[in-house]
């Protein structure tokens, strides 16, 4: 194959795949698309799976759900630990907070079997702990 002496462009360039959609928002218009983008919050939980961390994500899930149903107040003071068979287990900072956890316990299933779903989570199960 004989070079063109007026040819300017680089090895590289030959390789530029010209069908390609010179706009990048062509490729965001169609959800379809293998290729299209993807939110972070849709490649997490495939992530984890395909790593077979499902678990993790899991716990994220409770984080998130535990944060919603509590509010910011109730939420510094408690931490979710994890649910087994159906019971969301928490610790509280004392004695005080797990006064105030009782009396908020109705509330606080109803919310996180909204969150959660109602098959998911049949009680809260409290124990004084530590909290860092």
């Amino acid at each position: 194959m004989a070079s063109d002496p007026n040819d300017r462009s680089k090895p590289g360039d030959r390789l530029v795949d010209r069908s390609a959609p010179s706009d990048p928002r062509e490729t965001a218009r169609d959800p379809n698309r293998r290729d299209a983008p993807r939110s972070l919050a849709d490649w997490i939980p495939q992530v984890l799976q395909e790593m077979g961390l499902d678990g993790v994500n899991d716990g994220a899930k409770l984080l998130a759900a535990w944060s919603r149903a509590v509010g910011p107040g109730l939420a510094v003071h408690t931490r979710p630990q994890g649910i087994r068979r159906g019971v969301v287990h928490v610790t509280v900072r004392d004695s005080a907070w797990m006064q105030r956890m009782q009396m908020e316990k109705a509330h606080v299933l109803e919310e996180l079997r909204r969150e959660l779903g109602s098959e998911q989570v049949r009680d809260l199960r409290l124990r004084i702990a530590p909290m860092s």
